[in-house]
């Protein structure tokens, strides 16, 4: 019965580390080795149909990226929206036409009621050894199809070079209510910038 107890208590112990009923923050990143040459000019995309959530984003990973004298250019104003084939024609004629060396994604993940978040953390880990191009991601998300509600969501922040399209570095949150990210929008922007000045991409 002791044993059984401290399995169980150790079980729960995990699932709150998984971050329920916390302020979001970055759980876990990875980046490239060796050194990362520092992005000029970047375009940030918030992979969301709720545009409020990505304009929040957005706008502020841009007003961060200035502060740190990098050329930061919000999606929306090349795409108000993302559900339409016409919206992903203008990303990708931006990431073409803009002069960019690099591209900040962040995309919520939706976890229905009976995914693991464990097991999505570890997907995550192995997707990173998966070669990956941003114009892949955007084939692959874009247009965003429509959304159902969900109760439980991760989220993905990458930052893409444009020259090779892979990844340079990239980080995810452990597993929130919608609201939760919400409200922490600041805290991850922060942190996200932090992470990236210490990998030297800006």
């Amino acid at each position: 019965m002791k044993l059984s107890w401290i399995v169980a208590t150790l079980a729960i112990l995990a699932l709150g580390s998984l971050g329920a009923g916390e302020t979001p923050r970055i759980e876990d990143s990875m980046r490239v080795e060796g050194q990362i040459d520092r992005c000029a000019r970047v375009l940030v995309l918030g992979i969301t149909d709720d545009p409020v959530l990505r304009r929040e984003f957005e706008d502020r990973f841009v007003s961060h990226l200035k502060a740190r004298h990098v050329d930061g250019l919000p999606s929306w104003k090349f795409a108000e929206g993302l559900g339409q084939s016409a919206d992903k024609e203008r990303i990708l004629s931006a990431l073409a036409e803009s002069g960019l060396d690099g591209v900040l994604t962040i995309r919520p993940i939706p976890l229905g009621k009976d995914d693991d978040p464990a097991a999505w953390a570890s997907s995550w880990k192995t997707a990173w050894g998966k070669p990956m191009t941003i114009k892949q991601l955007i084939d692959e998300t874009l247009p965003l199809p429509e959304q159902k509600k969900v109760k439980r969501t991760g989220a993905e922040i990458a930052l893409w070079e444009v020259a090779t399209r892979g990844r340079l570095w990239s980080g995810r949150t452990s597993v929130h209510s919608p609201r939760e990210i919400r409200k922490g929008v600041a805290d991850l922007v922060q942190q996200t910038i932090d992470a990236l000045m210490d990998a030297g991409a800006i």
